[in-house]
């Protein structure tokens, strides 16, 4: 199947904030004279089978993202379009692909967590995934995705958390 190119770009990904954690070492983060998030409500929000129930149990310490990573027949940075047929063939292949901010992502050391789900979403025609992030190592970027302040993916000079295995 061949892939074509277009000549637009759209930054429409969406990240959304999938739960609070709280595990061993998080309390020094929680001071009483930080601003404290209320807590995350995915009520109803399809996870794509995704237990996050679980998923939490296991990593208590680490935040779980939602993040809608590529849209059929829209081009990437490097400007390739790929096709619902194609993208749903690659679905699978985003899980163990480490997680980047601002497009960072020609070393691994700098990583800032990893897609852990994905799958096809048929009404949106692309894929979604379920990161997971450090909220230890990385509380800066964890606390901007909690806050509401890094919402989504953006140019390559934009606050981003991007999948590499987007391109």
């Amino acid at each position: 199947m061949a892939m074509y190119k277009k000549a637009t770009f759209s930054y429409k990904c969406k990240v959304t904030a999938l739960n609070k954690p709280k595990g061993k070492g998080w309390d020094i983060f929680e001071l009483p004279n930080q601003i404290k998030t209320a807590s995350i409500d995915v009520e109803g929000e399809d996870l794509g089978g995704f237990d996050l129930k679980e998923a939490t149990s296991d990593h208590p310490d680490h935040l779980y993202i939602k993040v809608f990573a590529i849209k059929k027949d829209e081009p990437n940075d490097n400007g390739d379009a790929f096709c619902e047929a194609e993208l749903k063939t690659a679905t699978d292949s985003f899980v163990g692909v480490p997680l980047f901010t601002n497009h960072q992502n020609d070393d691994v050391e700098k990583a800032r967590g990893e897609c852990v789900h994905s799958w096809y979403d048929q009404e949106e025609g692309g894929i979604y995934i379920i990161g997971r992030v450090d909220k230890l190592a990385y509380p800066r970027l964890a606390r901007g995705i909690e806050e509401g302040y890094i919402t989504g993916c953006f140019p390559p000079d934009a606050p981003v958390l991007m999948a590499d295995g987007t391109e």
